[in-house]
């Protein structure tokens, strides 16, 4: 039987602070958004079928907003997060990306 996704995933919530703008009164102020960091396990877990094995390698560790609404906090009216960010896609490695200088496309990242 195949595994479900959460099987090969550790779940931890937390909130980030992100800053929006009302669409109503334009006023641009700070929030606590809700997240689900799913970080991929190092290995396979039991129970895995061939089409999990053939899958895993796959996987990347992600980061799902489960807030979509917010409340303005000077007019107190409910405007929607724009939804083009509600998945974030995590490196893998824990060492940041760092970009060599001496490369042509160095400055075009």
């Amino acid at each position: 039987m195949a595994l479900q996704e959460r099987d090969f995933y550790h779940e931890t919530p937390g909130t980030r602070l992100a800053a929006y703008a009302c669409p109503h009164c334009k006023r641009r102020h700070d929030y606590q958004v809700r997240w689900v960091t799913r970080v991929k396990k190092d290995r396979l877990p039991a129970g895995a079928d061939e089409r999990d094995r053939a899958l895993f390698p796959k996987l990347r560790s992600y980061m799902v907003r489960l807030d979509d609404v917010l409340a303005c906090q000077t007019c107190r009216r409910r405007f929607e997060i724009p939804s083009h960010q509600s998945l974030v896609f995590l490196a893998d490695s824990p060492r940041p990306a760092t970009g060599d200088p001496d490369d042509d496309n160095f400055w075009n990242r």
